[in-house]
């Protein structure tokens, strides 16, 4: 049963992808660095990892169709951007070089947390960004997606391997293994910063979750609780991160952001807040993003222009411990008895109503070839696991190549 025409002014205003791909020097030449000063069209920044990462940034499209019709172009434009500047760009949410050299970037989270800055060097992910018009639509998404995460993880993994300690290839253990390194490089922070994700009501509730959180990291900063860059926060402090009373939404790692901030309504726009889904690793072909993306807006839509349930099962909880196990196993993991694989195909159907509802019913129909598809070959980490890579170059090359030619 579809919402009355006056319910549905809440409503999606825009969507947007922050992709995050590592980028490798060819014969010791180029650098992410490079990469960005040759960009001409102002959509590549940089990220924690100064000389391995870049982010890709596809901002404030009307819906999925034109934000999927721009992912390929743009991918396209930044591989030939990197093959300009010597270097080798790829995907798969693991930076395979060796960054026991690299300094992190010095943004307060980075300073207030040694093990947080160097974490971050190693992963990277797609995130995607939905902009609303209405706070009550926005935290229905957040409370929709705090429990789908587990899905979208298990659906993107694309991190089973690391670079090694002694230059080699070594495997997680994980299908992912960003929500083990979360774990491990957040352990100084207060576990909200990172960790489950509760239901939250609405603004005023997140306002008092944030300046507790905020609290809580001030008390450990005090008291010496926290692995902080000590000379960096004294270089910085009075420059406006140092000292502070509250940290900025975007300052917090959950795997969804409620981002207030993002209210542009004085600058014409008509969003007055965004989620932004941070769970995803970037899956290694363009296709597959886009699959991912219209995953999320199909989701999206049936929360914003349906009365039925999404039917997601009471197993998926929000907790840490649902996302580790999906981490994990992927779509073969089972949580309390419930199989990922099966809440995925059971939420891909209601993810193609929910396009079809918003009038993309080409959209919708390709979802279900892709899902199929993904169901029939496995994720991007299986995929991997099928192939003997003897070293990080060799798995570099691979995905380099795959990011190219697709599927």
């Amino acid at each position: 049963m579809q919402k009355s025409a006056e319910s549905r002014r809440s409503r999606i205003t825009e969507v947007s992808n922050e992709l995050e791909f590592c980028i490798a020097p060819r014969d010791g030449k180029g650098s992410a660095a490079a990469v960005i000063n040759s960009d001409r069209s102002g959509r590549v920044t940089p990220e924690v990892n100064p000389l391995h990462v870049v982010e890709l940034n596809i901002s404030r499209k009307s819906g999925i169709r034109e934000l999927n019709a721009h992912l390929p172009g743009l991918v396209g434009s930044l591989i030939r951007t990197a093959d300009e500047c010597g270097c080798m760009i790829y995907s798969g949410s693991s930076v395979l070089s060796d960054i026991s050299a690299v300094e992190p970037r010095k943004y307060r989270t980075t300073m207030l947390s040694k093990s947080l800055g160097r974490g971050l060097l190693s992963i990277t992910s797609q995130q995607i960004v939905i902009g609303v018009n209405d706070s009550s639509l926005g935290f229905r998404l957040y409370n929709t997606f705090r429990l789908v995460n587990p899905v979208l993880l298990a659906l993107s993994a694309s991190s089973p391997y690391s670079y090694g300690r002694e230059g080699g290839l070594e495997s997680s253990g994980y299908q992912s293994r960003r929500m083990p390194q979360y774990e491990r490089m957040c352990s100084f922070l207060p576990e909200a910063m990172y960790r489950d994700e509760p239901h939250i009501s609405g603004m005023r509730e997140y306002s008092a979750r944030l300046g507790m959180i905020s609290d809580e990291v001030n008390v450990r900063l005090s008291s010496g609780r926290l692995d902080t860059d000590s000379e960096a926060i004294a270089m910085e402090s009075g420059k406006g991160l140092f000292p502070f009373d509250r940290l900025q939404p975007h300052q917090l790692y959950n795997p969804t952001r409620i981002r207030p901030d993002h209210d542009n309504r004085g600058m014409g726009g008509e969003s007055v807040m965004s989620i932004e889904l941070r769970v995803c690793d970037i899956p290694t072909t363009t296709l597959r993003m886009q699959t991912i993306n219209a995953f999320v807006l199909g989701l999206a839509h049936y929360v914003e222009l349906s009365d039925g349930s999404l039917g997601i099962p009471a197993e998926l909880d929000g907790s840490f411990r649902n996302l580790m196990a999906a981490a994990r196993g992927g779509a073969r993991a089972a949580v309390d008895g419930e199989n990922i694989g099966a809440v995925t195909q059971r939420l891909g159907r209601k993810a193609g109503e929910g396009l079809r509802m918003a009038g993309c019913l080409e959209e919708a129909e390709e979802l279900r070839e892709r899902l199929d598809y993904i169901a029939s070959v496995g994720n991007d980490a299986m995929a991997m696991g099928r192939s003997r890579f003897d070293s990080p170059d060799h798995l570099r090359a691979h995905l380099a190549e795959r990011l190219r030619k697709g599927e």
